[in-house]
């Protein structure tokens, strides 16, 4: 009897898990492209550092509060110069707020980075929340560059228009 309840409560736990991975789209399958980039205007600031510190998630907190309390134009991103994976845990990036148009007025302590248009690169778009989408989109991307032999840099855009949808740009070489 013992036994019989303690399957029942592991299968419903196993439900239960399924069912919020699968409400936040951990089931939903990357869309992979090949584009010719558009240009790119990040409102944001710069980091150089670990991904595990608290400034490094402050900036994306930061960046989340601006958009939503000011009603600022823009969406969640921000550009990547290298991969931390491949640099012990240490990253260069520019975290903020993507805007249309670089004369928007942007808040004190805020700059303005703008990437070219023209530029070949991979996109990945997902419909997933933005805490499970690069982990779904990464290997998506690397995978479709290796089987199309696409050598590509270390520095990629991550764009998150709001919490359930997240595009990544990653340029070729």
């Amino acid at each position: 009897m013992k036994n019989k309840k303690f399957l029942i409560a592991i299968f419903s736990i196993i439900l239960v898990t399924a069912g919020v991975y699968a409400y936040f789209g951990g089931f939903s399958t990357p869309e992979i492209t090949r584009i010719t980039s558009p240009e790119i205007h990040v409102a944001g600031r710069e980091y150089k550092g670990s991904v595990k510190t608290e400034e490094f998630g402050n900036l994306f907190l930061e960046a989340g509060k601006l958009k939503e309390q000011n009603n600022f134009n823009g969406e969640l991103g921000g550009i990547y110069y290298n991969d931390p994976e491949k640099h012990q845990d240490s990253i260069h990036a520019f975290i903020g707020l993507i805007i249309p148009n670089p004369k928007t007025p942007i808040p004190a302590g805020y700059k303005v980075r703008t990437l070219p248009a023209g530029k070949k690169a991979i996109q990945g778009t997902i419909e997933s929340h933005l805490a499970l989408a690069p982990a779904k989109l990464f290997p998506a991307i690397f995978k479709y560059a290796e089987e199309n032999k696409i050598p590509l840099q270390d520095f990629f855009v991550e764009r998150y228009p709001d919490t359930d949808h997240a595009v990544v740009i990653v340029y070729e070489k």
